[in-house]
């Protein structure tokens, strides 16, 4: 995708559009779209749809409520740039989740119950 086309798909996907007047549309656009046009990079762009392989459920939160700051921008192995939600550059990256023992030990040993 291109810079333009994951605009376009971000102000069609999120949260803001759906349930407010038509001047918080607009006041939230004059946000968001010059952020990501900050933040995204001339050319051919992947993004979620690309690795759908990987079975992975991409993050409502990430795409939905403030995309212009959740989403990552992702150099990858290849150089080619990718823009993602949490879960899919977890799964990308080869990140996982903490596990409950490495969790204790962050918090010397308690967690709350």
């Amino acid at each position: 995708m291109t810079r333009q086309e994951i605009i376009e798909l971000t102000l069609q996907q999120v949260e803001y559009r759906r349930c407010s007047t038509p001047e918080g549309i607009e006041a939230n656009d004059e946000i968001v779209i010059p952020e990501l046009d900050r933040r995204l990079p001339e050319g051919d762009i992947k993004t979620c749809e690309d690795f759908k392989y990987l079975n992975v459920e991409c993050c409502d939160t990430c795409h939905t409520f403030y995309p212009h700051y959740d989403m990552y921008l992702v150099t990858l192995p290849d150089c080619s740039r990718a823009w993602i939600c949490c879960t899919v550059r977890s799964a990308v990256l080869g990140l996982k989740e903490p596990s409950e023992e490495e969790i204790r030990g962050f918090f010397g040993g308690k967690i709350r119950e």
